[in-house]
């Protein structure tokens, strides 16, 4: 057999990561990347724990352009879209990774994603996302993918105030 080339490389790494709209069989999976509450708030604040598919249904049915990352035919991470206002901005939220698939680059691809989601289907010119301040892997994504902080929010979680950030990446182009 004949050594693999570049292009067999690109086309099976492709084939291990893909991202499609959410479906109904994809909640019970989102709903078991969350092992502690903390977690959970990080990417769906108004949920309770442990959640389930029905309650994660209903906030996801609330948003736009829910998409699914899967590596390997498996539900790796989420994230959807809000606040649209078509032609200027809109917010991602939502956004998480599966604990089994943390580390390997996919929220930096799933991010990507939801940025160009922004860009050719709403044509923002700002995307928006609200993150914990204490969530610092999460920061240190989205500093790396070109957000900047422009608000400091102060959120109750557990009877006390934490602070959270407004992060917010310009768009160029379409």
């Amino acid at each position: 057999m004949p050594p693999a080339t570049n292009n067999d490389r690109r086309a099976n790494q492709e084939t291990m990561t893909t991202i499609r709209a959410v479906s109904e069989s994809d909640f019970s999976d989102v709903a078991s990347f969350f092992t502690h509450e903390r977690e959970l708030h990080y990417a769906f604040p108004r949920a309770t724990f442990p959640p389930d598919a029905e309650q994660l249904r209903t906030i996801i049915s609330q948003r736009s352009e829910g998409t699914v990352l899967l590596e390997g035919g498996t539900a790796a991470g989420f994230a959807d879209l809000y606040d649209i206002i078509e032609g200027e901005r809109c917010y991602i939220g939502n956004m998480v990774i599966g604990p089994g698939h943390r580390r390997k680059g996919l929220a930096k691809m799933l991010l990507r994603e939801m940025i160009q989601k922004a860009l050719q289907l709403h044509g923002v010119k700002t995307v928006s996302i609200i993150c914990w301040c204490e969530n610092t892997e999460a920061l240190l994504l989205y500093h790396a993918c070109g957000f900047r902080p422009t608000e400091l929010i102060v959120r109750e979680f557990d009877g006390k105030e934490v602070p959270v950030l407004l992060l917010e990446k310009t768009l160029h182009g379409k």
